[in-house]
């Protein structure tokens, strides 16, 4: 699933710490939420996400 969005285990790691770390912000646990949804589903018709795309190098 990851391959076919076009992210490695890497970005999944990385989301994964994002997410459980208590020192991150909940904007930017949202935003790292949208991206992620964004790429998993191929969304096409959903909003777009309003913060930098965390998955971009």
């Amino acid at each position: 699933m990851l391959t076919n969005a076009g992210l490695t285990m890497d970005d999944w790691d990385d989301f994964q710490d994002t997410m459980m770390d208590s020192q991150v912000s909940q904007k930017t646990k949202a935003n790292w939420n949208c991206w992620m949804t964004n790429y998993l589903s191929d969304c096409t018709i959903c909003p777009p996400c309003r913060g930098v795309d965390p998955f971009q190098n």
